[in-house]
């Protein structure tokens, strides 16, 4: 976020409080949990299913997310491009991502709110899913038989 804010400050002079604001109020930008999420991620974990979760966030705000949304803590590990130094779509991160889990790209199912997100992993053999909402991904769960 430095980095991206240094870029920034000289191109933007008069937005200088807001670019940063970006980290220091980064927290008063999240309403809260995508509506039925929550619920559906303790579902998937209390029946078994690894999760893991793949996010171009920034490194430095992640102990705050951990905060901001105890279900972070459900997933066995989260790969962070901020930390990584890569950035979704990637492939790269993709495949680092496939090492990490330990499993290979036909037995993963990757959920993205990006469609180019979702296309990088579908090219690397990974099934995936456009999200637009819980209940939407629900149903595409219950076509592939996940049980929660």
């Amino acid at each position: 976020m430095a980095e991206g804010a240094a870029l920034l400050l000289p191109q933007f002079p008069h937005w200088a409080t807001h670019i940063h604001n970006w980290k220091d109020r980064w927290a008063d930008m999240f309403a809260g949990p995508v509506s039925g999420m929550d619920e559906l991620l303790r579902a998937l974990a209390s029946a078994g299913h690894p999760l893991y979760a793949l996010t171009n966030m920034p490194a430095e705000v992640m102990p705050l997310e951990y905060d901001l949304f105890p279900f972070l803590h459900l997933f066995r590990d989260i790969i962070v491009s901020g930390e990584e130094g890569l950035v979704k779509p990637d492939p790269a991160l993709f495949e680092l991502t496939l090492q990490r889990m330990n499993c290979p790209a036909a037995q993963v199912f990757f959920i993205d709110d990006v469609a180019e997100n979702v296309d990088a992993a579908r090219q690397l053999g990974i099934s995936a899913h456009l999200f637009v909402d819980a209940p939407t991904l629900i149903v595409e769960l219950q076509k592939r038989n996940v049980t929660f």
